[in-house]
């Protein structure tokens, strides 16, 4: 799902924007664009985890974190918007 969602942004002329963020510690965020909003793909939205996400929040506060999916069956998931893939 990560490929299709990174095809759409490349579609969408993003290419030179597109980034993502990985610690040594193992924590990630799927996609970051434009240092302005963050994205993780997730098939099941109920896996996505907040407090996962903490140590992204904590050293980049002005960049919101969403959720992309492929099966929006709820607008916020623990605080957090969510995304169908075609609507970013």
């Amino acid at each position: 799902m990560e490929n299709a969602f990174y095809r759409h942004l490349i579609d969408s002329s993003m290419e030179d924007s597109i980034k993502f963020w990985r610690t040594l510690q193992g924590n990630e965020i799927d996609f970051v664009l434009n240092s302005r909003e963050a994205y993780e793909v997730k098939a099941d939205i109920h896996q996505f985890k907040k407090s996962k996400y903490s140590v992204f929040g904590q050293m980049y506060p002005d960049i919101p974190v969403a959720i992309v999916t492929l099966d929006k069956k709820f607008d916020m998931v623990d605080d957090t918007p969510v995304y169908d893939i075609c609507e970013i």
